[in-house]
């Protein structure tokens, strides 16, 4: 199965956030979203029919923290936002 974004809504997959790394002491540091993180990063991964910005499609972007509504689909985490939700291409 596919999600499929409709009128001008693009779907943005998350980065993984659940790695850990080890600092120089050996103490286990989760990689979770930062709560004081305002921009967030993602990759369009699918885009309705009518977003006019159709060159965003496999293109990274930053965008509002708070923006559209987060789902995980098959373990994969993803965002549904509006086109003009998209602060910038990267």
């Amino acid at each position: 199965m596919k999600i499929k974004p409709l009128g001008s809504r693009i779907l943005v997959k998350l980065p993984d956030t659940d790695t850990e790394t080890k600092s120089p002491g050996g103490i286990i540091i989760l990689a979770k979203e930062s709560q004081y993180e305002d921009r967030v990063k993602g990759l369009v991964v699918a885009i309705g029919p009518k977003v006019e910005e159709r060159e965003m499609l496999n293109k990274e972007i930053f965008f509002e923290k708070y923006a559209g509504f987060t789902l995980e689909f098959e373990g994969v985490k993803y965002t549904m936002m509006f086109e003009t939700d998209v602060l910038a291409l990267a």
